[in-house]
This record gives structure tokens, C-alpha cells and sequence, in this order.
């Protein structure tokens, strides 16, 4: 998500999505292939707590030791769906803007 630009927080019992506001130079984000980063507006509503909750839990909790630990985001089905989502941001707001196709994940 820090390729996109975006971010998950966990603020005032909610996940929401926020802007990344600081890059390292050497970062490689979207913008530098279409001219844009992504906003939360980019990302269906249905979207956006999912992603912001799996970015806290690996930003958080599984970057270091943490006493807090949230099973909800650790689930096989909603880590299937962030990826699913990711998927499609970067198909919408990377390849097609690039007039490329997505390539076939290997199995």
C-alpha cells in the first residue's frame, strides 16, 4: 500500500485509510509511473477497512512486539480479500493507466 500512497490507521475505535505523508528519496510510489498517488476516495467504501486493517496489523503488530493482537485482520479469508483488492487497485490505477495487462499470478 506504500507504493500506492496509502495507508491504514486505527484511530478512535476505527480503521480508516490516510495518505502516507513521508517517503524515503529512494522510495518507488505509484506517482513516479502515473503522475498520482491514491487517496482513500480511491478505494470502494466496502474497501477501505479491510485494507486499513490488515496495514495496522502488519505495520503494528507483526513489525514488532506489540501487547495488543487482532484476530479479525488475521483471518485466511480477509487476507485473501486485501490481496484481491490490492490486485485490483494496481490493475485500475497502474495498468490500464499504462495500457498494460496485469500479469497471470504463477501457481
Amino acid at each position: 500500500m506504500d507504493f500506492l500512497g496509502i495507508k491504514g490507521q486505527y484511530k478512535n475505535k476505527n480503521y480508516s485509510l490516510i495518505p502516507i505523508t513521508k517517503f524515503h528519496d529512494n522510495d518507488v510510489r505509484i506517482d513516479k509511473f502515473t503522475g498520482k498517488l491514491l487517496t482513500e476516495n480511491d478505494v470502494l467504501i466496502n474497501d477501505r477497512r479491510i485494507l486499513a486493517g490488515v496495514y495496522v496489523r502488519a505495520d503494528k503488530e507483526l513489525a514488532h512486539l506489540t501487547t495488543k493482537f487482532n484476530d479479525e485482520f488475521n483471518e485466511e479469508e480477509i487476507l485473501i480479500e486485501a490481496a484481491t483488492i490490492i490486485e485490483s487497485l494496481l490493475k485500475k490505477y497502474l495498468y490500464d493507466i499504462l495500457g498494460k495487462t496485469l500479469p497471470e499470478i504463477d501457481e
